[in-house]
């Protein structure tokens, strides 16, 4: 179990590690979207995990070696968070009208979500 406010910062840190991630000029594709979902998005103090889906920007001319390293990136991503589950959905289209964007194309503008 982790607490809403411990959540909250298990997220804020992912966050600057997409930052880091996408200033970084080693690379190979940036992260285009990252989106809570799941029990964080509700009024529980406590909550299993925090569940994040990321879907990377993939340049179409990136050699196939590269683009199947984003599980590496993932756990690069994670961090030493155990409360956090990424997840890549760059190859498909989910519902995410249950979910609440938080970093969208280089903009982090859904910080006010806390507030």
């Amino acid at each position: 179990m982790i607490s809403k406010e411990s959540a909250d910062n298990v997220v804020y840190g992912l966050l600057a590690r997409v930052d880091e991630w996408n200033l970084a000029t080693h690379s190979p594709y940036k992260v285009w979207m990252a989106a809570v979902y799941g029990s964080y998005l509700g009024d529980e103090e406590n909550l299993g995990d925090v569940n994040v889906a990321i879907a990377f920007h993939i340049p179409k001319d990136l050699p196939p070696k590269l683009a199947s390293m984003r599980a590496a990136t993932l756990k690069a991503l994670q961090g030493t968070a155990p409360a956090l589950s990424l997840i890549d959905i760059s190859n498909h289209h989910p519902d995410m009208a249950a979910s609440c964007i938080l970093y969208l194309d280089g903009d982090v503008n859904a910080m006010d979500f806390w507030d």
